[in-house]
């Protein structure tokens, strides 16, 4: 008890200490800028020429009321200030001084008066000393961008994430409202966008205000924000549970992060291995989920991984790190897609420099037919090239430059490999179509600037609903990734009737008890070279379709649909 007794005491005179500076120069100021529910008020009534000092420390303020207000106080102990006022009178300096206490919340008035008579510094109705209950708290919370910048009347508030509040016990009972200005700045596409509201707080208020963004923030990514997405994922077909499926899923990922911040699949010996290529497939459903590395409950899983991702990019914007073997430009495609997206959703500075850097390898490392495979300036396959085109749409989408003969060649490679009018596509020129790249193909053109509506995609889509609906006897997770986007964006009874059957597939497969509850089992075509990570994130990047990216409505890019066939 004795020991408990000398560290509170300890404890009490350090946090004094600390709260002196802020006693001596904090004053006025907007009633929500600080979180002073914990904090103490002195005021302090001198003459008007009086200079005054608290704990040895000097202040600044003037004239005949004198208010300090300490911050941070800890609820339960109590602050000493030695209050001293001097006053220079007939050649002389007169000196009062008071010693008074302060408690988390506390007011505290005290008069001090050099000139009055009396002996002692202390003497007399100079070292009156008032308390008053603690004023109500006033609240304030705002909803803004996870990245925004919040100003109160010209001063930048602390804080980050979706929801900002702040309180403030500055206003007394009976003090008359007050306005103050809210400023609220984001940073988009390379501009700065500003909003302002001016809001009234009266003694005790709680006063809440929302900031949209919405007309400027990138469209295909801002049905993630979590204050829209319980709408969007009722809208678009989704249902709790595959919500509540979504977030198993995230769980269970990050605890197969590794100490560095990286992930790994398992060892494979015809396609090698890629930290790079297993840490961006970790991260995409994250991210996907509106998750970043700056807000969101998984943000330090997400920040130690593209801290790592970062680690790994050479000069030259390559991304492939130690990868082997064929995984080389899949690992970069997808790390760059993870670059992009976290830079559109966040408009990071520190992001835009290097995922600026991983689109112009990507640019560089393109063959001249215009497509792309395991090595930089390898003729291409469907599939590689797949992956390249998504993380060029998610660059224009995070402000980053994009050069157009990339897309226009990326283009003329999809009209090489395509068969059935443009219905169909196959992984090379010459092979046989399949469902997988049929997917993918068509998808790439959508984001090539093809229309949903277009009668070579929705041929090509029914055909996959006629003849390839998704069967959990025979799971395949990369068609079903881009089957799942391509219906999404074709929309309609195609989307509905695809969406039934996928949703209730992996609702069904997911593991619900044991260490890998959560995950999905590895199970498939190329399951084996991604093992239950690879299964896992996939399957949650399709659970998340339904907000992971919108609709497009018009064309996005270059690709004439004159390029395909008739």
């Amino acid at each position: 008890m004795a020991v408990q007794m000398v560290i509170r005491i300890l404890a009490t005179i350090a946090a004094a200490a600390l709260v002196l500076a802020a006693a001596s120069v904090a004053h006025g100021g907007c009633p929500c800028a600080c979180p002073c529910a914990s904090d103490g008020t002195l005021t302090v009534h001198v003459p008007d020429g009086a200079r005054v000092t608290i704990n040895g420390h000097p202040t600044q303020s003037t004239g005949p009321t004198r208010r300090y207000i300490s911050l941070g106080l800890q609820p339960g102990y109590r602050y000493p200030y030695e209050i001293r006022a001097e006053l220079a009178q007939g050649g002389e300096t007169l000196r009062r001084s008071k010693r008074v206490f302060l408690t988390a919340g506390e007011r505290v008035e005290v008069w001090l008066d050099p000139a009055a008579p009396g002996a002692g510094e202390t003497a007399g109705r100079p070292t009156r000393a008032t308390r008053r209950p603690p004023p109500p708290v006033t609240r304030l919370t705002l909803h803004v961008p996870a990245d925004a910048t919040v100003h109160i009347d010209g001063r930048r508030m602390a804080g980050h994430g979706p929801v900002r509040q702040f309180q403030t016990r500055r206003l007394g009972s009976g003090d008359p409202p007050e306005t103050h200005t809210i400023r609220v700045r984001v940073e988009r596409r390379g501009r700065t966008f500003e909003k302002e509201q001016t809001l009234t707080f009266g003694p005790g208020q709680a006063r809440e205000a929302a900031f949209d963004f919405s007309d400027v923030e990138p469209q295909p990514f801002a049905a993630r924000d979590p204050v829209r997405r319980q709408e969007v994922v009722r809208r678009e077909g989704g249902t709790e549970r595959t919500e509540t499926a979504v977030a198993d899923a995230l769980a269970w990922i990050s605890t197969r992060q590794q100490p560095d911040g990286r992930w790994s699949l398992p060892k494979n010996a015809k396609h090698g291995q890629s930290d790079t290529a297993a840490t961006a497939l970790a991260l995409l459903p994250y991210l996907g989920s509106g998750q970043t590395h700056v807000t969101g409950l998984h943000r330090d899983t997400v920040r130690n991984g593209l801290i790592w991702l970062l680690g790994q990019q050479k000069d030259d914007g390559d991304l492939r790190a130690s990868s082997e073997k064929t995984t080389g430009m899949y690992a970069h495609g997808l790390a760059t897609i993870v670059l992009c997206e976290a830079r559109a959703m966040t408009a990071d500075p520190a992001l835009r420099e290097p995922a600026g850097r991983a689109v112009d390898f990507i640019a560089k490392a393109q063959h001249e037919a215009g497509g792309w495979r395991y090595e930089p300036g390898e003729a291409g396959d469907l599939s590689v090239t797949g992956w390249q085109v998504m993380a060029l749409d998610s660059a224009r989408s995070a402000g980053l430059t994009v050069p157009p003969e990339t897309l226009e060649k990326a283009g003329k490679f999809l009209d090489g490999v395509q068969s059935a009018g443009g219905s169909r596509y196959s992984y090379q020129k010459g092979r046989e179509p399949s469902p997988a790249m049929t997917a993918e193909g068509l998808l790439c053109r959508l984001y090539l600037g093809l229309s949903p509506a277009d009668p070579r995609v929705l041929e090509g889509a029914r055909r996959l609903l006629d003849e390839h609906l998704p069967d959990q006897a025979e799971p395949n997770i990369y068609y079903w990734y881009y089957g799942t986007q391509l219906m999404h964006q074709v929309g309609g009874p195609e989307w509905e009737r695809w969406n039934r059957r996928m949703r209730a597939i992996l609702v069904a497969m997911q593991e619900q008890a044991g260490a890998d509850s959560g995950s999905w089992p590895a199970r498939g075509p190329h399951a084996d070279s991604g093992g239950r990570l690879y299964m896992t994130s996939l399957a949650t990047c399709i659970l998340e379709t339904y907000y992971r990216h919108a609709r497009i409505e018009r064309p996005r890019a270059v690709i004439p649909p004159g390029r395909m066939e008739p």
